[in-house]
């Protein structure tokens, strides 16, 4: 028969075999909960990637409109700028040999752009030829215009301020890419 030592033994022995499947068993199911966190986690992570490529892709398209929408708002206001100068041009030259205050009273009172315009479509090279034009016109208007109506005489000075403005007016012709 078997003495109490070797019961106890066994017993002992059975005793952690016992402990031991019960601490495999938690370690499996550890192991087990942290592989499915981890396949998880992947999914979550693939997700956030597909979102952040789309938030991209409208962060581009967003840019791409801004960039067309000032593109096409840039071209109105050249074309505008344009034809304003174009008109001086031709009624400067129109007049040159000609002048009368009835055809003078047509000019327009001023270029109209804004600075806020002009600084933020139109390159500093454009900009700066138009500033030009418009101060120069502006000179104009005061020294051969009274309360809005024409008031000049046709002399040496009067000569040379028309032949000014009319230079810094091409100039802004040719910098904007027009053709006279």
């Amino acid at each position: 028969m078997l003495d109490t030592v070797e019961i106890l033994s066994l017993s002992i022995s059975g005793l952690s075999v016992i402990v031991t499947g019960f601490f495999s068993f938690l370690i499996f199911s550890a192991n087990k909960k942290s592989a499915e966190a981890a396949v998880q986690s992947a999914r979550a992570a693939e997700e956030a990637t597909k979102a952040s490529v789309e938030s991209v892709k409208i962060a581009k398209a967003m840019m791409d409109l801004q960039t067309e929408q000032k593109k096409q708002i840039r071209n109105h206001l050249k074309r505008d700028v344009i034809d304003q100068v174009t008109f001086l041009c031709l009624y400067l030259e129109a007049n040159k040999s000609n002048y009368s205050a009835a055809k003078m009273k047509m000019f327009p009172e001023k270029i109209f752009i804004t600075n806020q315009d002009l600084g933020t479509y139109f390159t500093e090279e454009e900009t700066q030829a138009i500033r030009d034009a418009i101060m120069s016109y502006k000179a104009f208007r005061i020294l051969y215009y009274k309360d809005g109506e024409p008031h000049f005489m046709v002399n040496d000075s009067f000569i040379k301020d028309h032949d000014k403005l009319l230079e810094l007016l091409s100039k802004v012709l040719v910098s904007l890419g027009a053709e006279e």
